[in-house]
């Protein structure tokens, strides 16, 4: 039992990033967890193909459990993921299948991006001006290892769960330390967070906005090589992506 009572989990990689070495205001701090809030816009073909584009704000940070609140965070900078999803949908409770996630971890100096405005239209900050996103720094970026999207109609509400891993290599390796070349992110949230939207050509458009998750480094498994060599591991990845 870690001090103050809150357990280590081995299979979660801890971290330290450090805000100066990407030019932002800041010091460095350590977590394991990164929570996030999304929204994102979907848009769906009548072959049951789908494109979405998904933003992730993050807003917070947690080591073993408790709070971490790095100094600069939501005022002097900003972080998110900025990513674009392809899958083929079914019926309930697989309901997407991913098949491609191409993500970035950018940075928003000053935090200028205002709120995210999600609708049938898109994705996309308040701000598009010169310091909306068009300033903000890409810090790292990543694809999909694995990834599905799970409907429980059994519940009331029903619950949708998002499970994905994805690789994750820096684009500014001095704010990075520690974490692994493996992410997992997942998001548990109620369905009724979805709207949808009849489109043009048959196609269907749906917005999932507001719904809240966490992001957490895989750990080296010792004795089999990095984390990013055990994403071709199939007994490997079945421990932390159930069927």
């Amino acid at each position: 039992m870690h001090k103050g009572g809150f357990s280590h989990d081995p299979s979660i990689a801890r971290f330290t990033w450090d805000p100066e070495a990407a030019g932002l205001t800041g010091r460095a701090f350590t977590a394991d967890t990164i929570s996030f809030t999304g929204y994102l816009t979907d848009v769906s073909q009548p072959d049951g193909t789908h494109v979405a584009n998904r933003i992730e704000m993050f807003t917070g940070f947690s080591l073993h459990g408790k709070p971490v609140t790095p100094e600069g965070f939501g005022s002097d900078y900003g972080l998110y993921f900025h990513a674009v999803d392809k899958g083929i949908g079914g019926p309930p409770p697989n309901i997407l299948d991913f098949k491609s996630v191409e993500v970035e971890l950018k940075a928003d100096p000053g935090n200028h991006n205002g709120p995210v405005i999600s609708d049938a239209s898109g994705t996309g900050f308040t701000n598009t001006g010169p310091t909306g996103e068009a300033d903000d720094i890409v810090l790292a970026h990543g694809s999909l290892v694995s990834g599905m999207l799970f409907l429980d109609l059994t519940p009331t509400p029903p619950t949708l769960t998002g499970d994905q891993v994805g690789t994750f290599i820096p684009d500014v390796a001095e704010f990075f330390k520690g974490g692994s070349e493996l992410l997992h992110n997942f998001a548990f949230n109620p369905a009724t967070l979805l709207t949808m939207t009849d489109g043009p050509n048959g196609t269907s458009i749906t917005n999932f906005n507001g719904y809240v998750g966490t992001a957490q480094f895989v750990s080296d498994h010792p004795g089999n090589g990095n984390a990013f060599g055990q994403a071709y591991n199939p007994k490997w990845m079945d421990s932390i992506c159930p069927a």
